[in-house]
């Protein structure tokens, strides 16, 4: 399945883009016990013009990259307290933060930015193991690039792309509702760096403090990298 979107001067509208979007999944029965899934999904966006938030690709859930945060794969901004940066060693000015900054999650907030390509590919192994009950091992893979025609250009800007494989098991229990289906994704990302903005207290106004290194995991083992996603239904 795949859909088109195009708006600019022809269709009256103050906005100019063009949005594609792909998508294509297939289960196979390997046996009477066994089958094999896969999923792929593809997005390219052309515009001239700062577009609304909605209208850019995101990836990450539990129905896309299933280790990831709803949405927050790819390209960040930080977002922190002027508190927080003050607590950090920062002054409250244009690259008023240390070089090599590591920041902790529960000091900043991840704002994902969207991006312009967006590359997806899932594949997933099940296995029956009662007539009610069945085990699945998966990898899910996401790309997204924040522009696909040129990179970041000035201070403050994320990222150009990120990309991640995340593994994980499930499982999967008939019920008379369909198909309830838990699965724990491991992320392993380390650190990145992004930049960090905070609000001026004075004037409200917004203070790019430097690029810092964020580790959304540090400190935390194995289990705190798995992410748990309950819900009805084959992923696809």
């Amino acid at each position: 399945r795949g859909s088109l979107q195009a708006a600019g001067a022809a269709t009256a509208s103050e906005l100019s883009f063009a949005r594609a979007l792909v998508e294509a999944a297939t289960t196979r029965n390997l046996g009477v016990r066994f089958e094999i899934a896969g999923r792929t999904r593809g997005g390219l966006l052309a515009t001239g013009d700062e577009l609304q938030p909605y209208l850019r690709f995101y990836s990450g859930g539990g129905s896309t990259v299933r280790g990831v945060s709803q949405n927050l794969l790819g390209p960040k901004y930080l977002i922190t307290t002027p508190e927080n940066a003050v607590a950090f060693g920062c002054l409250l000015e244009l690259g008023g933060c240390p070089a090599g900054l590591v920041v902790d999650d529960d000091d900043v907030v991840a704002r994902p930015t969207g991006g312009d390509l967006l590359l997806e590919a899932n594949l997933e192994g099940r296995v029956w193991i009662t007539e009610r009950v069945q085990l699945a091992a998966f990898a899910d893979y996401g790309m997204l690039a924040r522009r696909w025609l040129s990179g970041p250009g000035t201070p403050g800007d994320a990222s150009d792309s990120e990309s991640l494989i995340t593994p994980g098991v499930g499982v999967r229990v008939l019920t008379p509702l369909g198909p309830v289906r838990l699965d724990a994704a491991y992320n392993p990302q380390g650190t990145k760096v992004y930049p960090l903005f905070t609000e001026d207290p004075t004037t409200g106004d917004i203070i790019f403090l430097g690029n810092v290194a964020y580790d959304r995991y540090r400190g935390e083992g194995f289990f705190g990298r798995v992410k748990l996603h309950l819900s009805i239904g084959q992923v696809f």
